[in-house]
């Protein structure tokens, strides 16, 4: 596509007002904007489509969906259109998160790693000529297989991660608000034996307590949706994880700064402390 144009960023993925016909050198100081799409459906398992054998680059290997924002798109217009493209899934803007966003200074781009969470099957793809010829669901360990066997375009550095922040992130929304029905075996294990928390009010309160108020939320489910927005997953060590977010309940309680501290005991993730604050508007 000869005639694909792009948007030129500056190191500081600050816009410049120009844009780069796709083939030409960009020059020093130039970048574009790249996304990829990982698609996780409710079962645990990932979206993969397969390159077209006339690929250049990685021929007849497995990947996630990505590509190239075109002029005048932002990061998650590209997302919906290359899923639309390259596989023929209408996503839903609200099921995307992005996972992280890096700069490549060998191929010259900043690219967002988006997280779609939506069910989708291999049913519903439509190849896209010359990009994509099937696709599949597969469950981590069996993209880690994948990985090994040398059949796909992704190495093992960059699916870990985002497996972790998938399911930090689902561990989160159960944290906050237990789905109807959650045993309270399945709460305790949340969270860790020496588990602590400061309310947005500033008043503690200690496991026993928040064990009762995840049950009691997972039996009377809070009134009206809530939204969690900017979250970030950081590992701090091999067995402690940070995640913060903003908290938004869509009714009465507002928007609070919220931040929960992971551990890894015995192979489970579990919250060892968690801190509310109120935003200030």
């Amino acid at each position: 596509m000869q005639d694909e144009l792009w948007d030129i960023y500056d190191a500081d993925r600050v816009k410049t007002g120009r844009t780069h016909r796709r083939g030409e050198p960009l020059s020093p100081g130039e970048y574009h904007l790249v996304v990829f799409v990982w698609i996780r459906t409710g079962d645990g398992r990932y979206f993969v489509t397969r390159r077209a054998p006339e690929k250049q680059v990685a021929p007849l290997l497995w990947e996630a969906t990505g590509g190239n924002a075109l002029a005048g798109e932002d990061s998650l217009a590209a997302a919906l259109r290359e899923a639309k493209e390259e596989a023929g899934l209408t996503l839903l803007p609200e099921n995307g998160v992005v996972f992280e966003s890096i700069r490549n200074e060998n191929l010259r781009f900043h690219a967002d790693v988006w997280l779609f969470r939506q069910d989708v099957s291999p049913e519903q793809f439509i190849p896209q000529p010359g990009e994509t010829i099937a696709a599949r669901l597969a469950f981590p360990d069996e993209l880690r297989a994948m990985a090994d066997e040398g059949v796909t375009f992704f190495q093992h550095e960059h699916i870990e991660p985002l497996f972790l922040f998938a399911d930090m992130l689902e561990r989160e929304e159960m944290f906050i608000c237990p789905p109807p029905g959650t045993s309270k075996e399945a709460i305790e294990e949340l969270l860790a034996d020496d588990y602590h928390e400061v309310g947005a009010s500033g008043s503690t309160c200690d496991r026993e307590t928040a064990i009762d108020v995840l049950v009691w939320r997972s039996l009377n489910p809070p009134e009206g949706s809530y939204e969690i927005a900017d979250y970030t997953l950081r590992r701090l060590s091999e067995n402690i994880c940070l995640a913060t977010y903003v908290l938004d309940w869509r009714l009465a309680r507002g928007k609070t700064r919220r931040a929960t501290v992971w551990q890894l005991e015995n192979g489970v993730w579990r919250a060892a402390y968690h801190q509310g604050t109120r935003c200030s508007s």
